[in-house]
C-alpha cells in the first residue's frame, strides 16, 4: 500500500494522471491524442476550473482516509482502468504529457507503483481555505502568532501613513516609507521562527489535496495489453 503527494500544475486548465511510458516521446499531444490516451486506459484527464496548481493524493491498494474523504465531491467522481507497462505515473498539466519533460514542483510530478492494471476512483475535492491555517494555528507559540500577522500589519500601516503623506503633497517621504515596509517584510520573513511557522503551513497545505485518485491493482498489465 502506498500514498503518493503530487503537486503540479501552474497556468494550465487541463490536468492529467497517465502513464508516461504511453506518450509521444517529445511532442505535446494534441485534444485528439489525449482523447485516444483517455481511451486505451493510459491517460485520466480532470477538468480544472482555471489556472493554477493543484495537488493530488494519490492511494494505491489502500482506502482514501476519512480525514481526506470528508472533504471528497461524490457527485461527479471519475472511474475506469489505467493500464502502466513499468510502473511510472505521472501528473500534472496535460502540456506535460510527453515522455522527455523533465518532472518539476509546478507542472509535473512523477512516482513509481507496480507495473500493472489498476481500477481508479478520482474525486476533487472541497476543503474550505482556512482549514490548513487552523491545523497550525493551535500550537502556534505567542511570538509565532505576532509573526503570523506582522507583515500584515506592517503593509496596513504603511499604506496608511502613505496616503497621509500623499495627501500632504510629500511624496518623497511616501517613497521612503514604501522602502522601509519593504524591507520590514523581507526582514521580517527571513526570521528562523517564521520560517519554521512558514514551513508548518506548508506541510499542512500538502496534506489537503485538489484531487484524489484511489487506485486498486486488478493484474499484470500483459494479461491486458497485447
Amino acid at each position: 500500500m502506498t500514498h503518493h503527494r503530487l503537486p503540479g500544475g501552474t497556468d494550465v486548465s487541463q490536468m492529467a494522471l497517465f502513464d508516461p511510458d504511453a506518450l509521444p516521446a517529445t511532442r505535446v499531444p494534441d485534444a485528439e491524442v489525449l482523447h485516444e490516451l483517455a481511451l486505451q486506459g493510459r491517460l485520466v484527464q480532470f477538468p480544472t476550473d482555471g489556472d493554477g496548481g493543484y495537488l493530488l493524493h494519490l492511494f494505491v491498494n489502500e482506502a482514501v482516509p476519512e480525514q481526506i474523504k470528508q472533504y471528497c465531491v461524490t457527485e461527479d467522481t471519475l472511474a475506469g482502468e489505467l493500464y502502466l507497462a513499468s510502473g511510472r505515473i505521472a501528473f500534472g498539466g496535460a502540456e506535460s504529457a510527453f515522455q522527455q519533460f523533465k518532472p518539476n514542483a509546478w507542472i509535473r510530478s512523477d512516482a513509481l507503483v507496480a507495473p500493472g492494471r489498476y481500477n481508479y476512483v478520482g474525486y476533487r475535492t472541497e476543503i474550505p481555505d482556512e482549514i490548513a491555517e487552523q491545523a497550525v494555528r493551535s500550537d502556534r507559540t505567542p511570538a509565532e502568532r505576532w509573526l503570523g500577522g506582522a507583515s500584515t500589519i506592517i503593509i496596513l500601516f504603511s499604506v496608511c501613513l502613505c496616503l497621509v503623506l500623499a495627501l500632504r503633497g510629500q511624496y518623497f517621504f511616501v517613497a521612503g516609507v514604501l522602502l522601509a515596509a519593504y524591507i520590514a517584510v523581507r526582514t521580517v520573513k527571513r526570521l528562523p521562527a517564521y520560517v519554521a511557522l512558514a514551513a508548518r503551513l506548508k506541510e499542512a497545505q500538502l496534506e489537503l489535496p485538489s484531487i484524489v485518485v484511489e487506485m486498486h491493482a486488478t493484474g499484470p498489465l500483459e494479461k491486458t495489453l497485447k
